[in-house]
């Protein structure tokens, strides 16, 4: 819950500051010091924004870490059991042991969907800068475009890989793969 609210909460400055960006290249500046201070501010946004991701992942990153190793050896676990009973012919179903491995594979997708959220929004606003600038033809908004991607949040689970969508066709893929190599054990000993 902690992380989804986290992430929300990053979300929502990111969309202000995309609001702001529009604002600030849409509005008619009659002195350059109010731009230059609409400018300062939405620049201190963004490294506000990079310092809360990088405080998230110091934070978090171990703990997600572990709970995608845990989830993975949960479900492996979960069905060599039940491959195991069903084996010796009878199919013992522990209602608990299946509500706690969906509810970890469910979190661990609601984890890396909530930080693939945040990594998207950078990207709006990237594209933001960039039509800003490809329309305006200000040179402000290409440097502001230069920031974020400098800045772009990048979730980590403790430095091994990053938390994003991609992770999800390999986190099932080594499932499947293990998963296979486990029936291939139990087909080979009858």
């Amino acid at each position: 819950m902690f992380v989804w609210e986290t992430t929300r909460f990053i979300i929502s400055k990111y969309k202000t500051t995309i609001g702001n960006i529009e604002k600030l290249f849409t509005q008619d500046y009659h002195n350059y010091s109010s731009f230059l201070e609409c400018k300062t501010q939405v620049e201190s946004n963004l490294v506000t924004l990079d310092k809360c991701v990088k405080l998230f992942n110091a934070v978090l990153g171990k703990y997600i870490l572990s709970m995608m190793i845990v989830a993975f050896v949960a479900v492996v676990t979960f069905f060599h059991y039940y491959i195991n009973s069903f084996e010796h012919r009878r199919l013992d179903i522990n209602i608990g042991s299946t509500v706690l491995n969906i509810l970890l594979v469910m979190f661990s997708v609601i984890v890396i969907l909530s930080c693939d959220r945040v990594e998207k929004k950078a990207e709006e606003l990237i594209k933001t800068c960039i039509y800003i600038q490809a329309s305006t033809g200000d040179e402000n908004a290409l440097a502001l475009a230069n920031l974020v991607k400098e800045l772009r949040p990048k979730f980590s689970a403790a430095g091994f890989f990053d938390i994003n969508q991609r992770i999800l066709p390999s986190f099932f893929s080594n499932l499947s793969t293990y998963l296979i190599i486990i029936l291939q054990f139990k087909l080979s000993s009858l």
